[in-house]
């Protein structure tokens, strides 16, 4: 709230804040991200705020994720209120390609190149093809 420049008031934490709460989801396969996604949609008390596909859209770094803003009601003291939750929705191809891309950009010293950044997403795209691939092979044999 100090970096955005929001006095800092519960108030202003509930209505400019989207991720007071946050939840991973990590799946084995992308049909599966789908499946949670809609779950979520048709929760009861629960309002979609905003939802960004970067499965079908992956970001230019290579990142591929379903992320989603919901809005929920929590018990707090003695009131109802209600509380943004940001969640991520993932297979676990997608999340080992994004915690390992994440410590390597963000968790060392040293700047990623451009090379280097430039191979991550071509990582992202190769492990992406594993990702649909075995989900077809796991569809496949669902279907017998």
């Amino acid at each position: 709230m100090k970096k955005k420049n929001y006095e800092l008031n519960y108030k202003n934490l509930i209505e400019y804040i989207n991720d007071i709460a946050g939840i991973r989801v990590v799946c084995t396969f992308q049909d599966d991200v789908f499946r949670v996604r809609d779950i979520i949609r048709s929760m009861p008390n629960t309002r979609v705020i905003k939802e960004k596909d970067y499965i079908t859209n992956p970001k230019k770094s290579g990142y591929m994720g379903y992320h989603m803003v919901i809005e929920t009601m929590i018990h707090y003291e003695e009131d109802i209120i209600p509380i943004k939750v940001e969640i991520q929705i993932r297979t676990l191809a997608m999340d080992f390609w994004a915690s390992a891309e994440h410590k390597m950009k963000y968790k060392t010293k040293a700047k990623l190149s451009n090379k280097d950044s430039k191979k991550l997403a071509w990582y992202a795209k190769i492990i992406n093809k594993i990702d649909e691939s075995m989900m077809r092979i796991y569809q496949k044999q669902m279907a017998k």
